[in-house]
């Protein structure tokens, strides 16, 4: 077998984060070169983590904002039912012709202001 001698380097190559090679060697100096493909896939993550952010939390936004909606939608109609029931109850036959006049009425006055 040959020894390797004093004379020789080997030049390892040290894998990086997700696999980028970063190359050594003895009789050189550390440069941005070397760092710049690690430094541009740092930058590409931050960027997309970003983006991802942005849009989810704009999504979020929106749905709380149909649930919201949608829960007071569902209060003025469970409302108005009981108001409903409350007065046919209460007042019987003449209470509900009473109510279809004021609903009309109501209809026919906001017609005439628009």
């Amino acid at each position: 077998m040959q020894g390797v001698s004093c004379t020789q380097r080997r030049v390892s190559m040290v894998p990086f984060v997700f696999s980028i090679p970063f190359v050594l060697s003895w009789s050189s100096s550390i440069s941005l070169d070397s760092f710049l493909p690690s430094i541009l896939l740092v930058v590409v993550i931050v960027v997309t983590v970003f983006i991802v952010a942005v849009i989810l939390i704009f999504v979020v936004v929106a749905i709380v904002g149909v649930v919201i909606v949608v829960a007071i939608i569902g209060v003025v109609i469970v409302v108005t039912i009981i108001g409903v029931v409350v007065v046919v109850v209460v007042g019987g036959i003449p209470s509900i012709i009473k109510l279809s006049f004021m609903i009309i009425g109501f209809f026919s006055c906001y017609r005439s202001f628009t």
